[in-house]
Order: C-alpha cells, then structure tokens, then sequence
C-alpha cells in the first residue's frame, strides 16, 4: 500500500509542478514512480512471510530513496513557486 502513495505522490509532483522542477529532478521523480510500479508487481503476489529479510530491507530502502526524491522535488518547486510569487508581487 506505502508503494502506491508514493507513486500518487510521483504523479502529483510532476503534474502539479512540471514548470518549477528542473529536469533532473523530474528524472529522479520519475525513477522513483518507476522503481514503486516494480516493487507493486513484484510483491504484488507475495505474502510478507514469503520475502526474505534481504528482500524486505531493498524494499525499504528503495521507500526511503523514492520518499527523499519526492521531498527534494517538493521543496524545489516550492522554492521556485516562492521566487515567482516575489518577482510577481513587485518584490
């Protein structure tokens, strides 16, 4: 369930703000949006007893990169939504 909020969350942040992410950080979002569609399918048919606990540890950690790469978008956009208010707002 974790892998598919945050595949929403890839979604919004490049429908919402494909104008203030540069491009490397949309490459990062859509690595991560990626990443999160293969880890559905993959444990899409299997029950947590049947992972092993190196499995579990990529899964979270691919989690964690994947959630860094959507805050790192989210500030980016949201610095550069600031800067554009500014220069709008005569300041």
């Amino acid at each position: 369930m974790r892998t598919e909020e945050i595949l929403a969350s890839c979604k919004v942040a490049l429908g919402r703000w494909p104008d203030h992410l540069s491009e490397s950080r949309k490459n990062e979002i859509i690595s991560a949006a990626s990443l999160m569609q293969s880890i559905t399918l993959a444990v899409g048919g299997c029950n947590d007893s049947e992972m092993s606990g190196q499995q579990k540890k990529k899964i979270r950690d691919a989690h964690i990169r994947a959630s860094g790469h959507i805050s790192s978008a989210l500030g980016e956009a949201q610095r550069k939504e600031e800067r554009d208010r500014g220069v709008n707002d005569g300041n």
